[in-house]
């Protein structure tokens, strides 16, 4: 009982330092050294741990006993139904910040349903909706040697197929976040025994990414080289959740516990600010000023939502506080 609580607890302790780093990426500009440097090492990993934090979430023997129609139903309700939901507000705002005239309830629509996303972080909630529908179903056959074609396919389609249609886009996010699911699922055992030396040297790892493959991009797909791409995701996990292993803060947990929350609503910040400046480059003084009016806002929000809005984010009301 204690190992399984603290395994849950540093697991939420690691999604709140990853949905941090987000909220810090989403702020951060390439326009100064120190920030250039702070957003190419945080987008070296932080979205790929996400995906392979569900991994290693997910139990293979619970899925095969669960019908289709009971794992849809609670996809549904956990992933789409908050996404619905920010995807909506997010439009809602945009549309009192910048007129009807720019935009319309129709566009709203037209973002949400064809993933174009009416706020740019939702991106993550119908991606990682079809990699786990994916996985239940490949899971479902029971063939290990389909498991296996299954990753190997969705990584070459991830990293080599040419983006003929914006539906390819969104399929090739789909795949890559499967492919990341399928290690995290696949290798559990070994994110969750940390090691000091192999901490020490992964940490470094995610600063060798920056340094070779530069600039990435899971949203954008711009993985660069696909090796290193995949390198970067995997140390910066096992470093992610060993720093959290080191660490046991309320707040972090909180924020892990609330990060599809603080992902589908921390960029409304930003949409206000962009009209009360007039652009979206910021200085470094108004980075650090942004970065604090969102955690506010954050932190006012996640209280809301939770307790009167709890349906809306997918979550049991008596359990979402």
């Amino acid at each position: 009982m204690n190992e399984t609580r603290e395994r849950i607890d540093y697991i939420d302790v690691a999604k709140g330092i990853l949905i941090i780093l987000v909220v810090i990426g989403h702020i951060t500009n390439f326009e100064y050294v120190p920030t250039m440097l702070l957003k190419t090492w945080i987008c070296s990993f932080h979205m790929p741990a996400f995906f392979i934090i569900s991994g290693i979430l997910c139990d293979p023997e619970k899925l095969r006993t669960r019908t289709f129609r009971e794992f849809l139903g609670r996809k549904v309700y956990t992933l789409l139904v908050p996404y619905v939901f920010f995807e909506v507000t997010a439009g809602i705002l945009q549309m009192i910040v910048f007129g009807t005239k720019s935009v319309t309830p129709v566009g709203i629509a037209f973002g949400m349903l064809t993933l174009h996303c009416n706020q740019g972080a939702d991106w993550f909630l119908p991606t990682l909706f079809f990699a786990e529908l994916l996985l239940f179903v490949v899971f479902k056959i029971e063939n290990r040697g389909l498991y296996m074609a299954s990753v190997l396919a969705c990584a070459a389609f991830a990293f080599f197929m040419p983006e003929l249609a914006y539906v390819i886009a969104v399929a090739r996010r789909v795949a890559i976040a499967y492919v990341f699911i399928a290690i995290g699922q696949s290798f559990k055992r070994c994110f969750l025994y940390v090691n000091k030396a192999a901490l020490f040297v992964c940490g470094g790892g995610t600063l060798a990414v920056c340094f070779f493959n530069r600039i990435l991009d899971m949203s954008m797909r711009q993985f660069n080289n696909p090796i290193w791409y995949l390198v970067g995701g995997i140390v910066g996990t096992y470093f992610i959740i060993g720093i959290a292993r080191m660490l046991h803060s309320g707040f972090l947990k909180k924020a892990g516990k609330e990060s599809l929350t603080i992902m589908g609503t921390h960029q409304n910040v930003q949409i206000i600010t962009n009209i009360l400046i007039g652009n979206s480059v910021y200085s470094i003084g108004t980075q650090i000023v942004v970065l604090f009016l969102t955690f506010i806002y954050e932190i006012v929000t996640v209280y809301v939502y939770a307790k009167y809005l709890s349906f809306f984010i997918g979550k049991n009301r008596h359990t979402s506080i």
